[in-house]
């Protein structure tokens, strides 16, 4: 029998890759956009270049995004 998860046992939230140099940009938007592309969503590929912009948006971010910044970032860049 599997074992049910439950706050704060897990939070659900995406470790923070961004500040890590073991990940490359094109690891890291490989990663994405194989996460886009699961479960039948017909999500666009993330490029290199997007994950190089986000890293010198946020740099040092250790904390995860929370659902409403992320919302946030994406009314400012016009998403």
């Amino acid at each position: 029998k599997g074992k049910d998860y439950h706050t704060p046992e897990v939070t659900g939230e995406m470790p923070s890759f961004g500040n890590d140099n073991k990940f490359s940009d094109t690891a890291l938007a490989e990663l994405l956009s194989f996460i886009r592309h699961a479960w039948n969503n017909n999500a666009s590929d993330v490029s290199p270049a997007e994950v190089s912009a986000t890293r010198r948006a946020f740099p040092g971010r250790e904390q995860p995004f929370t659902m409403a910044a992320l919302k946030g970032i994406g009314k400012k860049q016009g998403h």
